[in-house]
């Protein structure tokens, strides 16, 4: 039986360089959770998006409340809005993702 691979030797989930990705982390000695590895700006707030109301303002909303939730100041939190809705939709989304973990 003559066995023929076309393509790339892919992870069984089919993503490419996730397993390299991985391993190049556990080489660093990464951790996971950090700033650094994230670029989350406050890692250590969740904001659970999905299944909720995909209004821009509501989604504005629900982050706001959480960075209030964990004392972050009124004037980082203006910051955060006006970074927000400084684009369009994506850049409300964007923003949302880059200041704090979302799922």
């Amino acid at each position: 039986m003559n066995k023929r691979n076309d393509g790339p030797p892919y992870p069984a989930d089919g993503y490419p360089g996730k397993q390299d990705e991985a391993e190049a982390s556990a080489n660093r000695g990464d951790r996971g959770g950090g700033q650094e590895d994230s670029g989350v700006k406050y890692p250590e707030i969740f904001v659970q998006l999905t299944g909720t109301d995909g209004n821009a303002f509501a989604i504005l909303g629900k982050v706001q409340r959480a960075l209030r939730r964990a004392a972050v100041s009124d004037m980082e939190i203006e910051r955060f809005i006006e970074e927000a809705t400084s684009g369009d939709y994506d850049k409300v989304l964007a923003t949302c993702m880059e200041w704090v973990e979302v799922g």
